[in-house]
């Protein structure tokens, strides 16, 4: 039975294949099947894979980096409050394009290609998880943009692991200014006292190991703050799962 329904699959999907040609996620051109990239954009999909840092995911260029814990200089100088991090790929030209195309201009498809990549990077980490929770997005540019990006990636790696995710677990009561710009010692004083625990959602975090779910991973300043507040609310530990994480350790905790 189990092979009968591979095959209606195989062809369900040639079908849709035929009616609806694959193109690239990253530049656009038809393709037949490449788990959705061109040859040329292939080249460029820079997957985090071992040797990494366990606590911040930060690619080591040599496995002997690290040590025998595999934690890179800045995580023994000032360990993160989180226990573990993963991410997917590394925030490159590439991938950059993708998230800017998923994050602003509307494009919630790549949520599943992005979200499959993170599955795959996370896997370890989901073993172990009881719940996922975004990171959270201020309700007035949730209002512009329609979407919260770190919400759909949640909810799509709750729909392929059926692990629970509390949508609105963590809340912003003020809106920010742009952190991209900011040195992480701005964007640590521009955070502060913004993202809480939602007061109807704190008995659910009690005891449970959770995932913040994100789509880049850059000074750890937001992600700092959400995993203080989710501890505090009593939850058993807090992991880190993101789509994309910028690939020097001097980007992170560099100004905090």
């Amino acid at each position: 039975m189990k092979k009968k329904n591979i095959y209606f699959q195989r062809i369900q999907q040639k079908i849709l294949n035929f009616l609806f040609p694959p193109v690239c996620k990253g530049c656009g051109i038809d393709i037949e099947d490449n788990e959705g990239l061109c040859a040329q954009c292939f080249i460029q999909f820079q997957m985090i894979v071992e040797p990494y840092c366990e606590r911040c995911s930060v690619p080591f260029s040599h496995i002997s980096f690290g040590g025998a814990q595999k934690i890179c200089v800045s995580c023994q100088t000032k360990p993160p409050l989180w226990r573990s991090a993963r991410a997917a790929f590394v925030y490159n030209d590439w991938s950059r394009k993708i998230i800017f195309l998923f994050k602003y201009y509307g494009h919630t498809e790549y949520a599943d290609f992005i979200g499959q990549r993170m599955i795959q990077a996370g896997n370890n980490i989901l073993k172990k998880a009881d719940l996922l929770v975004p990171v959270p997005m201020y309700v007035g540019k949730l209002r512009k943009r329609k979407f919260n990006q770190a919400a759909l990636l949640a909810h799509y790696v709750s729909r392929k692991t059926s692990i629970p995710v509390i949508p609105d677990g963590l809340q912003r009561i003020r809106e920010t200014r742009a952190l991209a710009s900011l040195s992480g010692e701005q964007r640590a004083e521009e955070i502060k006292n913004v993202i809480k625990v939602r007061e109807k959602r704190r008995n659910h975090f009690k005891g449970k190991s959770i995932i913040l779910v994100d789509d880049v991973l850059t000074t750890g300043v937001t992600a700092s703050v959400c995993v203080k507040e989710l501890l505090e609310a009593g939850a058993l530990s807090v992991d880190i799962l993101v789509a994309a994480r910028t690939n020097s350790e001097n980007n992170l905790y560099n100004n905090e």
